[in-house]
């Protein structure tokens, strides 16, 4: 995705911006990004905590996301950001996606999370789909943004008893829950790195259409696709957190 920048702004002068930045809040540098590959630099800059998924694994989620799409009979006409989220016990990772095409994808960033798992009484199992975010007016006052897919059901995490009700959501992982990441310990939300969350929030990734704010890049997704590869044992580009 090499497309010139907007508005006369170099590769140079880009990239001296960029590092300019990086200490500083991703808003800072929203005004700048405009390709994906722009947004797969702002991940680098703003993720420390990142994975490194070999080409074959990047289209084995390409196919898991098209095939949960069919499955929630999701037509997307538009290119689009995705975010995919395996729920795997051995993954437990998050890909940022920009879908050009039904055949077309390419992997901004992966990074560990957490998701719904057996850790305390009353979680439950992540469920999965392809989720839309219910888009909202932003909620006043400082805070972690949390992102709401709605109403779904979802299994216990024990596998006991009948399907419940519950508010999925995607939110930062703050103070002791950022040890977590990278294992199914939850309580049925998806919990995000830090800076995956704000790249997500400050860039709007997630909220194309939304009628609140000026869309800050163009071709905004709403999805989050919740897969399980239903791996043995590990992967070597997901270790076990320590």
């Amino acid at each position: 995705m090499g497309a010139p920048m907007r508005g006369g702004l170099g590769r140079r002068s880009f990239l001296l911006a960029a590092a300019a930045a990086a200490a500083g809040p991703v808003a800072a540098r929203a005004p700048a990004i405009y390709t994906p590959h722009d947004v797969a630099e702002a991940f680098r800059a703003a993720v420390p905590l990142r994975l490194s998924v070999p080409a074959a694994e990047q289209a084995l989620y390409a196919w898991l996301a098209e095939s949960q799409l069919q499955t929630g009979e999701r037509g997307l006409w538009e290119p689009q950001y995705l975010l995919v989220v395996d729920r795997d016990p051995h993954v437990q990772a998050a890909l940022l996606y920009w879908r050009l095409s039904g055949r077309s994808h390419e992997l901004l960033g992966a990074a560990p999370v957490s998701t719904g798992g057996p850790a305390g009484p009353g979680h439950l199992e992540t469920p999965l789909g392809a989720f839309e975010q219910q888009l909202r007016p932003p909620p006043e006052g400082p805070g972690p943004r949390v992102f709401d897919f709605g109403w779904q059901r979802a299994r216990r995490a024990s596998g006991q008893g009948p399907l419940v009700p519950t508010r999925l959501q995607a939110r930062p992982a703050l103070g002791g829950a950022r040890r977590t990441l990278g294992r199914n310990c939850s309580d049925g939300c998806v919990l995000l790195p830090t800076g995956l969350a704000n790249l997500i929030d400050e860039l709007g990734l997630l909220d194309g259409g939304a009628p609140v704010a000026p869309r800050r890049l163009p071709h905004a997704g709403r999805l989050m696709l919740v897969v399980d590869s239903q791996r043995d044992q590990r992967p070597d580009w997901s270790p076990a957190p320590a």
